[in-house]
């Protein structure tokens, strides 16, 4: 049967003496199954960013799972919970389940088979911007003269889905061009043949600027 079912239940000891064959009178005591809840001390969910944005990987664990019954088995449970729903269990949470803005938190319990403890929520983290990137930089065309006008065209990224926001550098055979700051230039001066002319491009994000990406054509 099922141990479970005995908790609460009267347990019953029935002693009789017996001298020379004859039975003596019976003495009896009582007792009950009991069991105690199994504890936990925190729930820790932890980030592989600060602040965490949707490409990161977010865990959770259980510390100081504990049960004064020596002979029960504790198992734990983590129970994700984003913008206060519950939405999956698991020590992992995918990040398809959270965007931008989202509210994170896990819930952890634990239990002995017979019962299980008082939840307790971890702490809570908010889903911030993801930060734009250029993947790659091409200067069209790729062979001209001071009378042509360059294109810098840059592939961009950004998990959230939002627009990238890109500035531009110019340079001749490595010296910046002062001034110049879009994605076309014309009048490109001409210091000896060939002139290489290089494209610089670097991301702004949300959250001011992040640190550039150059590439090189």
């Amino acid at each position: 049967s099922d141990p479970s079912d005995a908790i609460g239940l009267p347990l019953s000891c029935v002693a009789t003496p017996v001298e020379a064959g004859l039975a003596g009178v019976p003495a009896s005591a009582d007792a009950n199954f009991s069991n105690h809840l199994p504890t936990l001390d925190v729930v820790e969910i932890m980030s592989s960013d600060d602040p965490p944005t949707t490409e990161s990987f977010i865990s959770c664990q259980i510390v100081g799972a504990a049960d004064s019954d020596s002979c029960d088995v504790v198992s734990e449970v983590v129970t994700w919970v984003v913008n206060n729903e519950e939405i999956s269990t698991g020590p992992i949470l995918g990040t398809d389940s959270f965007t931008k803005g989202d509210t994170v938190a896990c819930l952890g319990e634990v239990s002995d088979g017979y019962a299980s403890s008082v939840p307790v929520l971890s702490d809570v983290l908010v889903i911030g911007d993801s930060p734009g990137s250029v993947i790659s930089v091409t200067v069209s065309p790729s062979v001209g003269n001071h009378k042509s006008i360059f294109s810098c065209n840059a592939d961009t990224y950004d998990a959230d889905g939002d627009a990238v926001s890109l500035t531009y550098s110019w340079y001749v055979d490595g010296a910046l061009l002062e001034g110049q700051v879009t994605s076309t230039i014309a009048g490109v001066p001409v210091s000896q043949n060939p002139t290489l002319l290089t494209c610089s491009v670097s991301v702004f994000g949300s959250d001011g600027p992040l640190p550039g990406v150059p590439s090189v054509n």
